[in-house]
């Protein structure tokens, strides 16, 4: 028989106190811990700030000195952040692209601006209408700040983070927001399901910035890359506009593939991870993904974009071939193309290397990525 052995509560807390000490000890976990804090208080103060302007009827800008104290209080902190922890955070995306610093703050900044016209285009008309939105939007800067803590103490503990009281009030606070407007006041009615998802998807992303990640999955069928302020699409095994085994023409990516992601039938009422602003890539913007993942096929990373193999090696950009001969004679024995029937391909042995130097005939049936964001 085996008999218990009580540890005294003293025992007990050094025990405690050697495993959390060694965490602390980190630079790493405690850099992503503050940063973590910080874009916190950063985002929360954002979003009261777009509430704030909304239930007012003006543009953020409005509010100039808020504006300012955001800024401040966000740019101090981070900067003794990255002195107290003995400058070993990691300062850049990915360890090269922009500053995690900026990227973060830009990052909160287009999520905020896409939350206030989500619930409502940011300018909402009535005195109701608008203090509805208002309220929203608050409650959406609580849940950012909440996830984002959550996020911290799991980093601290080195345990999945738990979203659950978080989730419960801001269920509870939207559902105040639209019984206080009552019925058909609100810009936006019945959306808690579908802005939660929206909102766990930006904190995800922020947390994830806030490690110096430059690459990751949105579990919504996409892959978000900070460096360079882009979203691509993955494929699924599942049927449907992603499927890994669709192929379309250079034409049908723009007739078929994007009106099915941005839902062109249904008026953009139910598209793509709650986009409508997906497009063809251009080859430069296949290229920044390409570099970052040190690979002449990024088809082959497949944690981040699932059942690539099967899809092929190439897909469509947009770009034009770069070396049509316009003297080409044929006469001499030259294979001469009409540059209207060619389009540059990525992916491939050396495509990002070379340049777009060949490409595929349009009419050729291809796999297609869809791009959002900017360079």
């Amino acid at each position: 028989m085996f008999s218990k052995i009580r540890l005294p509560t003293s025992t007990l807390a050094v025990i405690f106190l050697s495993v959390t000490a060694a965490q602390a000890a980190d630079p790493l976990v405690n850099c992503r811990e503050d940063r973590l804090r910080i874009l916190a208080t950063y985002a929360g103060c954002q979003l009261k700030l777009a509430s704030r302007a909304v239930r007012k009827g003006v543009t953020a800008s409005y509010f100039t000195v808020q504006y300012y104290k955001c800024e401040t209080k966000y740019s101090g902190k981070m900067g003794d952040s990255l002195d107290e922890n003995a400058r070993e955070c990691p300062i850049y995306v990915g360890g090269w692209g922009e500053s995690i610093d900026a990227a973060a703050r830009d990052r909160v900044l287009a999520d905020a601006a896409e939350l206030a016209t989500l619930l409502g285009g940011g300018v909402s008309p009535g005195l109701q209408a608008r203090k509805c939105e208002s309220r929203k939007l608050k409650a959406s800067g609580k849940y950012i700040a909440c996830r984002l803590k959550a996020d911290r103490a799991a980093t601290h503990k080195a345990e999945q983070p738990d979203y659950a009281k978080c989730e419960a009030r801001f269920a509870n606070s939207w559902a105040k927001a639209e019984l206080k407007a009552g019925a058909g006041i609100c810009p936006s009615e019945g959306d808690a399901a579908s802005t939660n998802t929206r909102i766990a998807t930006i904190s995800r992303g922020i947390s994830t910035l806030a490690a110096g990640d430059n690459l990751w999955s949105s579990s919504l069928g996409t892959v978000i890359d900070h460096n360079c302020s882009l979203e691509w699409t993955t494929f699924s095994d599942a049927g449907g506009v992603t499927d890994k085994d669709n192929r379309y023409t250079w034409w049908a990516v723009s007739t078929e593939y994007l009106p099915a992601l941005n839902n062109g039938n249904g008026a953009g009422a139910s598209c793509f991870a709650g986009y409508c602003d997906w497009r063809m890539p251009s080859f430069s913007e296949s290229g920044c993904l390409h570099f970052q993942l040190d690979s002449t096929d990024i088809y082959t990373n497949e944690p981040l974009f699932p059942h690539a193999h099967n899809a092929g090696s190439t897909w469509w950009t947009s770009g034009v071939l770069i070396d049509v001969d316009p003297d080409c004679d044929p006469d001499f024995g030259y294979v001469c193309v009409d540059e209207d029937d060619f389009a540059c391909t990525a992916g491939g042995p050396g495509w990002g290397v070379n340049g777009c130097l060949a490409g595929e005939l349009k009419e050729t049936p291809l796999p297609a990525r869809a791009v959002r964001g900017r360079l």
